[in-house]
Formats: C-alpha cells, structure tokens, sequence
C-alpha cells in the first residue's frame, strides 16, 4: 500500500491507527493469489468497531487494493464453480462442473471473499 493511501486511510479513521498499520502490514506481506473470508481479515485487522472496519474495507476496494470476489461455490462443499465481482452478475442457476450438472444458486452456494489486489486488477 502505497504511503498516499496510507494517510488518506490515518486521515479518515484517525482513531483506528493500530488498526490501519495491521491491514497495512498485511497488505504489503500477502500474495493476490490468496482470498480471505470478510471474518478472517477482521480478525487480522482488529478494528475498534465493526462499523470502522466496513467502512475501511469499503475504502480499500474502492481505491483499488482489496478486490471482492462472489464466488458460488458447488454445493458438496468441493470447491469454487465461479468468481464474480459483483452480486448483481451471479445468475439465478449456474453449471456446476464439479457435480457435472446445473443448479440453482442460493445464498447457502455464495461466498463473499476479499484479496489483494495486484497491479493488473
């Protein structure tokens, strides 16, 4: 994370330093390849409140360093179908290939996942 980003961060949440220079620690020690579950960075982040930390996390996907990814996930718990970035992309019944058949996506089959964002997103 650059230094720019890290003072606009100080300046929006001036009361979550702590927390800023975890995430931002983070950041700059993590792969894009990895994803991580919105509690998983929470806890890595340990934010005051979870009002700062959603509005931090907004932030970052906003500005570029964190990506949101919406992945359906096949419903034998075997793995990702697809990543979308959006919610509003996911549609209503979906190929599995792990299952070699269609099925319906429902909120138990979606996961919303965060990863850093390399310099090509």
């Amino acid at each position: 994370m650059s230094s720019i980003h890290l003072e606009d961060l100080t300046v929006k949440f001036p009361h979550d330093y702590d927390t800023i220079q975890r995430v931002a620690k983070f950041i700059s020690e993590t792969s894009s390849e990895k994803v991580f579950t919105l509690q998983r960075l929470y806890d890595l982040a340990l934010p005051s409140t979870t009002f700062v930390f959603a509005q931090l996390l907004s932030y970052l996907v906003e500005i570029n360093v964190m990506k949101k990814i919406v992945r359906i996930e096949s419903s034998n718990n075997r793995g990702g179908i697809k990543d979308f970035s959006s919610i509003t992309e996911v549609p209503e019944e979906i190929y599995d290939w792990i299952q070699e058949k269609m099925i319906d996506v429902t909120s138990e089959n979606i996961r919303i996942l965060y990863r850093v964002a390399n310099f090509n997103d």
